[in-house]
């Protein structure tokens, strides 16, 4: 069964996960209205679990 959730990565960014209607409320990221958010992968954001584009200063390569 699906719930509508898509979860894309972003090469060297984050993940964003999309249709934020369809995921139960446990305090996601961002703006509520939003329909996306981003979630940090680096390690480095300020916000996490958002992306605060940390990954950018810090040269962060998600290629392992």
């Amino acid at each position: 069964m699906s719930c509508g959730i898509s979860i894309a990565w972003r090469g060297e960014g984050p993940l964003v996960a999309r249709h934020r209607d369809a995921l139960p409320d446990v305090g996601s990221p961002g703006d509520p209205a939003a329909p996306a958010f981003a979630l940090c992968r680096c390690g480095g954001s300020k916000a996490r679990p958002s992306c605060d584009g940390t990954h950018h200063h810090k040269g962060w390569r998600g290629d392992g």
